[in-house]
Order: structure tokens, then C-alpha cells, then sequence
């Protein structure tokens, strides 16, 4: 009988010190800050148009398809701004062709990016 007391007491410390030593670290995230100050074409936008607009097959001329407009140059992407078509589309905003059509809308940290882009002035 004591010796089973013994063991049950020293399985019974055993078990809290191994519960005590597994519980999990507290980690802090950081959230990611999107930065929309300095943008320009080059940097910034035209990275994004590449991997959301133009590298899935589309807007790569402005004749391509119907009402298609091409994106893959400086002066089209701006043209596309300037119009409110490009921030109308990627916002999803009525009256505008959601886009991109065949996937979700953009991050919103891109969409930020694009809109400082114009409102900074176009940096090429």
C-alpha cells in the first residue's frame, strides 16, 4: 500500500512538472504595416499590376477582348488610373467590371498602394 502511495505521488509530480513544462510560449504578432508613402510606377505598382493584372494572360494589349485595357506599360496603367477605371475595377465599385474576373479582388494594402500612387502624383 505505501508503495503504490509512492508511485501514484511521484507519477502524480511527474505528470504536473511535464503539463507545466508544454504549455505553450505566448508569441506576439506584429501586424504588417501597408506603406503608401513614396509611391511610384516602378517600385510599387507596376509589381502589382504584373501579379494581379497582367501575368494571369490579361490586359496585356488594349485591343485584346471586349473593353479589355492594356496594362502592361507605364502610360496604360496610367491612363487606366487617371480614367477611374483601374481603382473602379479593383475596388469592385458599382458601375465598374470587377476585377480581377477570375480570381478574388486584390489585397487592400494594394489597392491603398495604387490610389497613393495617384494621389502622390504618378511617379514614374
Amino acid at each position: 500500500m505505501k508503495k503504490t502511495l509512492v508511485c501514484l505521488t511521484l507519477c502524480t509530480i511527474i505528470g504536473l512538472v511535464a503539463c507545466k513544462s508544454d504549455k505553450e510560449e505566448k508569441t506576439t504578432i506584429t501586424p504588417v504595416t501597408c506603406v503608401t508613402t513614396t509611391m511610384s510606377y516602378a517600385t510599387h505598382v507596376a509589381p502589382i499590376i504584373a501579379n494581379k493584372c497582367t501575368n494571369p494572360g490579361c490586359h496585356l494589349t488594349a485591343n485584346a477582348g471586349n473593353n479589355n485595357i492594356g496594362l502592361t506599360t507605364y502610360d496604360g496603367v496610367k491612363a487606366a488610373t487617371v480614367s477611374g477605371k483601374l481603382i473602379g475595377a479593383i475596388n469592385h465599385s458599382a458601375g465598374y467590371s470587377a476585377m480581377p474576373s477570375i480570381a478574388n479582388k486584390i489585397e487592400q494594402c494594394s489597392i491603398n498602394q495604387i490610389e497613393a500612387w495617384k494621389t502622390q502624383g504618378y511617379t514614374p
